[in-house]
């Protein structure tokens, strides 16, 4: 019998990550810092949750607080299972028992990436033992073309690796720009109590979209771009602009219209749905009363008898954080 060295274990922190942002649909993304984090250790046999683990074929103990249990599936169809599956796989080894411990700061079915959040903790965690245990190397590239490939939107999964702004353009290993963002603009970050599930929110996507909106999205899209080298508030402004996905989503959040009408009204630069929503992102200069914005929006929310969270994140610039390992 092998015991047990509890101090012998992985610990990460992933960021909540926001994508599209307004324009770049399916290709941009951001990191903020918001974290779930990840502690895991292989169990033996004299370690006390061995015997409590149900399913042998997926041999993991979760710690999850109980509160939040019901939002999430602990069959194939987890994310961290899956990924943590798939790199074993790619080396063609077992996954041995795990004790997974996870402390979920990142609102479920919010928009806000934390499904792309699991599945980079898994890999992470993945690439860990599999270094330490089996002599086996992943690049951290590599882990963003497996975690592209689990989840299908570069958009989260970039930034939850990298940190900052997240530029994708394709499904190959390297197919993607990160830039760290450094106090260019403030954020008001609204998230609903109200979840809306990514399926739903593609559902709602029209299968063709007219030429003109299409040329529409390149053109602002462009202006991320310039945005981010000159830090002109105006070119931001134009690429926060959508006809792509929010034209339709908004039928799924009622208050994004109204928030969007409010923002320009107080000077805002603008806000977009995050992801497949319902958390919406506000954007301001950095000369703008972020507090009192904050206030006025608080006040509409009131006003319309809706239950809101604000808060005010500011950009990860590093992405997911090593802060242990064996």
């Amino acid at each position: 019998m092998r015991k047990n060295d509890f101090k012998n274990q992985v610990v990460l922190e992933v960021p909540a990550t926001c994508g599209n942002l307004g324009s770049g649909f399916d290709s941009y993304g951001l990191a903020i810092n918001i974290y779930n984090r990840y502690t895991c250790r292989i169990m033996f046999e004299d370690d006390p949750f061995y015997e409590k683990i149900q399913n042998k074929k997926y041999p993991i103990f979760w710690d999850i607080d109980d509160t939040l249990k019901s939002e999430i599936t602990f069959d194939k169809s987890n994310f961290l299972l899956k990924s943590l599956l798939q790199i074993f796989m790619e080396k063609d080894i077992a996954l041995p028992p795990l004790y997974i411990k996870i402390d979920i700061k990142i609102p479920i079915s919010r928009g806000l990436g934390s499904s792309a959040n699991a599945i980079v903790a898994g890999l992470f965690i993945g690439r860990e033992i599999l270094r330490r245990f089996h002599d086996h190397e992943f690049g951290t590239d590599e882990i963003q073309y497996l975690a592209h490939n689990l989840e299908g939107h570069p958009d989260n999964i970039t930034p939850a690796i990298f940190g900052g702004f997240a530029f994708c353009f394709g499904g190959s290993l390297g197919d993607f720009i990160c830039k760290k963002i450094k106090n260019k603009f403030q954020l008001l970050l609204l998230i609903p109590k109200y979840t809306i599930s990514t399926e739903k929110a593609r559902n709602i996507l029209p299968k063709t979209f007219p030429i003109q909106d299409v040329i529409f999205n390149m053109r602002m899209a462009s202006l991320w771009q310039k945005y981010i080298h000159s830090g002109d508030d105006t070119y931001l402004l134009r690429a926060l602009q959508d006809k792509i996905h929010q034209p339709y989503r908004k039928q799924l959040i009622p208050e994004f219209q109204p928030i969007q009408e409010l923002t320009a009204q107080l000077g805002g630069l603008g806000c977009v749905i995050s992801g497949s929503g319902p958390s919406i992102l506000v954007f301001l200069s950095n000369s703008t009363n972020r507090k009192k914005i904050k206030k006025e929006i608080e006040n509409y929310y009131q006003k319309e008898k809706k239950e809101i969270d604000i808060v005010e994140p500011e950009i990860d610039n590093i992405g997911t954080r090593l802060i242990q390992s064996f």
